[in-house]
């Protein structure tokens, strides 16, 4: 399986580079940037580019947004091609758990990954340092 992450400026350089540095893996993750110089084409030649490296392998198109260029060139190119899946509104939880995973069949990986992007969301609520008091008034010991 091969893993490609595309986005708008630098999001798949930048993701990328936290996943080798989080996991080690130099080559597991293929980035093709969506620059501001670039047009829609120009994205659809990088990733068809990427694609056509490994024809019979199935990959994996990363995207930041539903939508957005990034996704919309990634499903013009999954289109008649049962290969190429596509994930949109992807973290780098998502990634790093990707390029570990030992998950062979390509459905069940998609669905680990979609709920565990899913679960990876917090958000950070503070805890009160407060003692609680002893409801019998004892000090506990």
């Amino acid at each position: 399986m091969k893993f490609i992450i595309t986005g708008h400026g630098n999001f798949a350089t930048g993701l990328t580079s936290s996943v080798k540095l989080i996991t080690g893996l130099e080559k597991a993750l293929m980035a093709v940037d969506f620059e501001e110089s670039m047009s829609s084409e120009d994205l659809k030649e990088k990733l068809t580019k990427e694609i056509e490296s490994d024809q019979e392998e199935t990959v994996v198109i990363f995207t930041d947004i539903a939508g957005g260029t990034p996704f919309n060139q990634s499903v013009l190119l999954r289109n008649g091609n049962d290969n190429i899946e596509i994930v949109a509104g992807t973290n780098l939880p998502i990634l790093v758990e990707a390029v570990l995973s030992p998950e062979k069949e390509t459905d069940a990986l998609l669905s680990k990954l979609v709920a565990s992007g899913q679960n990876n969301i917090k958000r950070y609520e503070e805890q009160s340092n407060k003692k609680t008091q002893d409801t019998n008034g004892d000090e506990g010991i």
